[in-house]
This record gives structure tokens, C-alpha cells and sequence, in this order.
């Protein structure tokens, strides 16, 4: 028996707490006197465990159980009052390191023990403010889930097929584009420093095979089926309502933090993510952004999308110093900038996760189009409405990069042959290789300066037979994994070059003037066209070669922009066609000096 006067010390000490405990557990006349408590009446959980703080014996018994072994009389009444305060069975359990609340979006705590969760009896739903929220839903009596943008707090609605009323429960509040406003212009995601998205690549992968009727597999689509949507096309742009940027806004999460599998196929020999495979899931993610954006009346009730969505051109790829490692989660955040009668502008930014905050890593301009698969032509999507000074922005900034592509025109040397200054710089480069000594005898005779190589000389060259596992929704080659083997290819030449691993600042431009088929042949040749100072320019081409009637045509082009610590060999044209490629380089070079280097 323990004696009264011990008890009383003891008790007393543990009565002092009272001062720093909530205030819910102060009214009830302060914590239990845990070290009265007898064992036969402790649960087993903490039996075994012990109490946190406290050395344990062999049999997990503190020295405080042991000291309490002798039955009380007030034993009754501490085992109530011990169970009403709950600390002892249920105890506090921390969540995992990566757990976020789904209230707060803050780690350190599970949702029952938010600050904003509301206390039990009060509301009907887990939001209690005077806003529009999203709801998460689920049918108690059909099991039927539903998401909805329409929830409000202590409101619930009906589901469809039981005719019950249900309440939400998860809410949150809608992202909103404006909170872009809040951050650097370099950001690209409105998830707070702590968040990271909801869905991750596969999810969205998968949700894009169901929309467009492509199952996962060699099956192919059913032709019948797709021609049977043609007829929910719109015939004309009125008839489809105004979008803003917000209706196309999403953010998809790649986890290489916690699938070690997915960080063999990102990851570089030097433990970094491959650009390409950034850029290939980019090209993804802008035709799931277009098809959040289009809003068709006649195609709402229709679980596959009668649209077809083809990458046109990618422009202004940048990227920051910083690069992200093969096991930091990647965020791939964006939303349609501006829309024409058939074609739209994405505008995706690639963050990574590093020191409990996302990093920007890339940022890509797509022109996409809405095409119809049976006929090949054109297909009418919404307009875009800015909605609020952000949205306004975005678009004028939009608008400029069309005109600016339109002023551009003149670098594509098929439209624009080389000006004075450049016909000037040819012929001067050509005087240089010529020998004085043999001028008049062997005109062919070319030398090349110190330091130099031929622009040939530098070519590289590989082949690729295109695989099911290449192919798009339409069935032809992807144009994600195109700019992913052009990309690592063209950083091949820039390091043989150099012998120095180059670091990718600028991709100025990606053509993509014909579908590539997957019956036919890709060859992808590599060129260093330009060396400025630190800077290398390499320009890679893309031709596809028909199985059956041998004929070649050239599909993508590709200008790359390398940056090195120190300066490479310069390279010098042997023929004419090697010095437009290089005057187009230059071109090419001379955006980047003043769009981006300033």
C-alpha cells in the first residue's frame, strides 16, 4: 500500500500541470492521478508500450505502475475520469512526415485534430464559412462519389440515383488563379508552400485514356465508336459558352519521393531528372489542360470527347539554374493563356520540391490544336473571357507572343533568305578557308582556322523504329517522346563538342509540321550550328522514312541553347547549306539574347 503522504507529493506535482493543459480538460478539476492508476485496469496497449517519456521494466511496466500495484479505493473514479479525458487509450498518434491535413494542407497533425476542423455537434459539413467551396461527396446507401464545385457550408445535395440527401465530407476552397498573383511571376502553382497536388501523372495518364477512348494495351480504338462523336461537334464557336483561365486550371504531382521506379526513368547518370522526360510529360499535360478548357454542350453527357487535340508548335522553353534531383516530387501546374477559333495557348510551368518549398524548373508555352480525327480539319473551341487583372494579364502577355510569332517569321530562312549582314558574314566566313597560296588553282581547297571544327564534323546521328508503346490517342507517334530523344540526342553533340557537360538554358522553338506515323522510320540528326562565347546552339532534325514507298520527310525541328563553364571550339560552315543553318541559328540566338538574357 502505497502511503498518503508520498501520494500526496506526487498527486500535487502532477496538479501543477493543470495550469498548461487545454482548457476543455481544466474544467474537469485537472489530469488524472496517473501514478494511482492500477494496472489490471490499464489497457493492454499501454501495458506494452509504456508510458512515452517514462523508463519501462522488462514487462513494459513503468516504475509508476509498479509503485502503484495496491487497489484503491478511489480506483473506480479514476479509471472514469482517465477514460473521459481519453489519454491514455487513444493517446495522440503522429502522422507520417509526409501527411498533410486535408483541412490546412500543414503536416504535424491528422484532420480530426486541425485547428479548423469544427467541433463535433457543430455544422453539418466540415466547412463553416460563407463561401462557395468544393465538396467531396459519398452516398451512404449506394456508395456513389461525386465531387462538386458547388458546396456550401451545412448543405448537402442529392445524389441521382438514390434521391437522398448527402453532405459532404472533405471541403476545400477552390483554387484560385489570382493567388498567382500573390507569387513571383517565376512560380507556376497556387498550392501553398506545404501542399502538393491531389493527382499524379498516372491518374491523369488513365483519366485521358478513358475520355479519349484509348484503353491501356495494344487493343486499338474502335474507329466505328469515334465516328459515331463526330456528329457532337459544334458547328460554330457561338454555340459553346465563354471560358476563363480558371475553368482550365489543374496541377498533377509526379511522387519520384516515394516511387522508386519512376526514379530509374527520370533519373540521369548524376542523379538528376532528364529533361526530356519533363518535357514529355509537359506535352501530356497541356492536351488534358485543353480538353478541361473546351466546354461543349452537345458532348457533356458523352464519356468520350469527340475532340482531337494535336500539338502544334512549343515555344520559349526555359529553364532555371537550379536542378531538380531524381527523388523530389515534380509539379506540373498550368491553364490555357489564349484562345482562337481552333487553337490554344498553354502556358505550363514545372516546379520541384526541395527544402519544404516548390522550386521552379521549367516553363513552356504549347500551341495546341482542336482538330476532327475523321477529316484531319480544324474543330471550333470556346472563347477565352479574362476574368479579374491576373487572368487580363496572362492574356495580353499571350496576345504579344502571337504577334511576336507572326514579326518572327522572318528567321525561318524559307520564308526569309539571309539579309545584307548576313550575306556579308557568309562571304567572310567562307575567305577564311580558303588557302591564298592554292586561290587560283584548286578552288576547292579549304582550311579550317585554329581551334575549329566543321559544322559536319559535328553532326551525330541515330535511328528509331517506332513501338505501340510511342503512340498517341491518334495512333501516331507522340510528340512528347519526340522532343524527349531530340532533346537527349542534341545534349549528346553539345558535350562531345565541348567535353563538358552542358547545362540546357533555352529550347527557342519546336516544329511539328506532320504527324509522324508509326509504320515508318525516324532518323534524328544532331548539328552544333553556332558558338557564342559560353553559349552553343545545336539544331536537331526529325525525318520519318515511309516502310513501303522509301520516301523521307522532315517532321520536327528542334533549336537547343547550351550553356558551358568554358567556351567550346567554334564551328564553321563547309557549304552553303551549313551556313544558313547556322545564319539561322544566330536568329535563333539573338531571341534569346533579348527575350530572355535581358
Amino acid at each position: 500500500m502505497v502511503e498518503v503522504g508520498v501520494l500526496g507529493q506526487l498527486q500535487a506535482g502532477v496538479l501543477d500541470s493543470v495550469k498548461t493543459m487545454p482548457s476543455r480538460y481544466q474544467d474537469l478539476g485537472g489530469p488524472p492521478p496517473m501514478i494511482m492508476y492500477h494496472p489490471d485496469a490499464m489497457p493492454s496497449k499501454m501495458l506494452t508500450a509504456g508510458w512515452p517519456g517514462y523508463p519501462t521494466g522488462p514487462s513494459g511496466y513503468t516504475k509508476y505502475h509498479l509503485a502503484a500495484l495496491a487497489p484503491l479505493d478511489q480506483i473506480g473514479d479514476i479509471t472514469d475520469a482517465l477514460n473521459d479525458l481519453c489519454l491514455t487509450e487513444k493517446g495522440y498518434k503522429q502522422p507520417p512526415a509526409t501527411y498533410l491535413c486535408h483541412l490546412c494542407f500543414s503536416k504535424g497533425h491528422y484532420i480530426k485534430d486541425c485547428p479548423l476542423a469544427r467541433p463535433k455537434g457543430e455544422g453539418l459539413t466540415p466547412y463553416q464559412g460563407k463561401k462557395r467551396c468544393f465538396g467531396e461527396y459519398k452516398c451512404p446507401k449506394c456508395k456513389r462519389k461525386w465531387m462538386s464545385g458547388n458546396s456550401w457550408a451545412n448543405m448537402g445535395q442529392q445524389c441521382i440515383k438514390c434521391h437522398i440527401n448527402v453532405y459532404p465530407h472533405k471541403q476545400h476552397r477552390p483554387i484560385s488563379l489570382s493567388a498567382l498573383s500573390r507569387q513571383n511571376e517565376r512560380g507556376g502553382g497556387t498550392s501553398s508552400p506545404e501542399q502538393k497536388p491531389g493527382q499524379t501523372i498516372d491518374e491523369v495518364k488513365l483519366k485521358l485514356s478513358k475520355l479519349m477512348n484509348t484503353p491501356i494495351g495494344f487493343a486499338k480504338t474502335g474507329t466505328q465508336e469515334r465516328a459515331a462523336l463526330y456528329k457532337l461537334l459544334p458547328s460554330s464557336q457561338e454555340e459553346m459558352p465563354e471560358r476563363t483561365m480558371q475553368d482550365s486550371y489543374d496541377e498533377v504531382l509526379v511522387p519520384l519521393s516515394t516511387h522508386v521506379k519512376l526514379q530509374n526513368i527520370y533519373a540521369t547518370v548524376k542523379g538528376y531528372v532528364r529533361v526530356g522526360r519533363v518535357l514529355e510529360d509537359a506535352d501530356m499535360f497541356a492536351v488534358w489542360l485543353c480538353l478541361k478548357f473546351i466546354d461543349n454542350p452537345k458532348s457533356r453527357e458523352s464519356p468520350v470527347t469527340p475532340y482531337t487535340i494535336v500539338t502544334i508548335l512549343v515555344d520559349d522553353i526555359s529553364f532555371e539554374k537550379e536542378r531538380p534531383r531524381a527523388w523530389s516530387d515534380l509539379r506540373l501546374s498550368g491553364h490555357v493563356v489564349w484562345s482562337g477559333k481552333t487553337s490554344m495557348e498553354v502556358r505550363i510551368v514545372a516546379d520541384f520540391w526541395d527544402r519544404n518549398s516548390w522550386i521552379t524548373h521549367t516553363k513552356a508555352y504549347f500551341v495546341m490544336g482542336a482538330r476532327n480525327a475523321e477529316t484531319g480539319k480544324g474543330t471550333y473551341v470556346n472563347k477565352l473571357k479574362p476574368n479579374g487583372v491576373f487572368e487580363q494579364e496572362q492574356w495580353q502577355r499571350a496576345l504579344m507572343r502571337k504577334k511576336r510569332r507572326t514579326a518572327d517569321a522572318h528567321i525561318s530562312l524559307v520564308t526569309n533568305p539571309p539579309h545584307a549582314d548576313e550575306q556579308q558574314m557568309i562571304f567572310e566566313k567562307y575567305m577564311k578557308t580558303l588557302d591564298p597560296s592554292s586561290f587560283t588553282i584548286n578552288l576547292s581547297k579549304r582550311i579550317l582556322p585554329n581551334d575549329t571544327l566543321w559544322i559536319s564534323d559535328t553532326c551525330k546521328c541515330m535511328e528509331l523504329h517506332p513501338h505501340p508503346e510511342y503512340r498517341n490517342h491518334q495512333n501516331t507517334f507522340f510528340g512528347g517522346t519526340l522532343m524527349r530523344v531530340a532533346n537527349e540526342l542534341a545534349w549528346l553533340t553539345a558535350f562531345l563538342h565541348s567535353r563538358e557537360r552542358p547545362s540546357l538554358v533555352y529550347i527557342s522553338k519546336v516544329e511539328f509540321r506532320v504527324p509522324v506515323p508509326l509504320d515508318s522510320f525516324l532518323k534524328f540528326t544532331a548539328l552544333v550550328t553556332l558558338v557564342e562565347g559560353r553559349y552553343l546552339s545545336v539544331t536537331t532534325v526529325c525525318e520519318s522514312t515511309d516502310v513501303y514507298t522509301a520516301k523521307t520527310t522532315a517532321t520536327n525541328f528542334f533549336h537547343f541553347i547550351y550553356k558551358f563553364e568554358h567556351q567550346a571550339k567554334m564551328v564553321m560552315p563547309s557549304t552553303y547549306m551549313e551556313s544558313l543553318l547556322q545564319v539561322q541559328s544566330l536568329r535563333f540566338f539573338q531571341h534569346f539574347e533579348r527575350e530572355i538574357m535581358n
